[in-house]
């Protein structure tokens, strides 16, 4: 049985309310519903650049619960909510195709 991860991530949440990552992940629920994915753990972070370097807390615990198998699906709106760097980008489908981890996003399947 397939236990989905759902990542989200929005750069700049002027407001603080969340919105753009409650749409995120609203999308992503509606896309694991249709593949029959349960979804297991969600993972934000809000007003969190990719760009900028900072850290990104809920990427890091993606990854480790990856590794650890807690979640073996995951689910985006788009390739660029999980990484703004082809390498990054790289090394996480990298680390899925090891796993055998499913990557899927809203406006399709990532390669």
């Amino acid at each position: 049985m397939v236990s989905a991860a759902i990542y989200c991530r929005i750069s700049r949440d002027g407001g603080g309310l969340g919105l753009g990552v409650i749409r995120q992940e609203e999308l992503c629920r509606k896309l694991a519903a249709e593949k029959g994915w349960p979804v297991a753990e969600i993972y934000v972070d809000n007003d969190l650049s990719a760009y900028s370097g900072a850290p990104r807390p809920a990427y890091v615990r993606l990854l480790s619960d990856l590794q650890a198998g807690v979640v073996d699906a995951v689910l985006v709106v788009d390739q660029d909510r999980l990484t703004r760097y082809p390498r990054e980008l790289e090394e996480f489908i990298v680390l899925a195709d090891r796993l055998g981890v499913p990557l899927a996003n809203v406006s399709g399947e990532i390669d």
